[in-house]
């Protein structure tokens, strides 16, 4: 009888130390379905950038961050998102929907333009006056 629950125990004991825990991350471009922004601000103002897209279509999916670089006049931002390949996610969507904010400093037009995962690129732009 002893043997027999030493055998279940020490079977117990390798299958809990076999599971694997690593979760298969993927990282990729968010598409950004629209854009809005001020047609005017002043120069000392943040520009606030008004952003929606899908992130995902379950709950593996979340925004992970933005990767963006700023020249004179012009912004160029990427938004990333996270797939955890998990066995079992919720159902919901999840979306994107939120402000990312910069100073735009020059006067004049300031270009935004937001890089899409099929290699295209979302345009606007908005006056900056002194």
């Amino acid at each position: 009888m002893k043997i027999h629950n030493l055998s279940i125990i020490f079977l117990f004991i390798i299958l809990l130390f076999s599971c694997d825990d690593s979760v298969e991350i993927e990282y990729y471009k968010v598409k950004i379905d629209s854009l809005t922004v001020q047609d005017t601000i002043h120069v000392t103002d943040t520009l606030k950038i008004s952003l929606k897209g899908l992130i995902g279509n379950n709950g593996c999916y979340s925004f992970h961050r933005y990767e963006s670089y700023k020249y004179n006049n012009m912004l160029d931002l990427t938004i990333w998102g996270k797939h955890e390949k998990l066995t079992a996610c919720t159902l919901a969507l999840v979306h994107l929907d939120d402000i990312y904010r910069v100073f735009p400093i020059l006067q004049g037009k300031f270009y935004i333009n937001i890089n899409q995962p099929d290699g295209s690129v979302l345009k606007d732009s908005v006056n900056v006056t002194p």
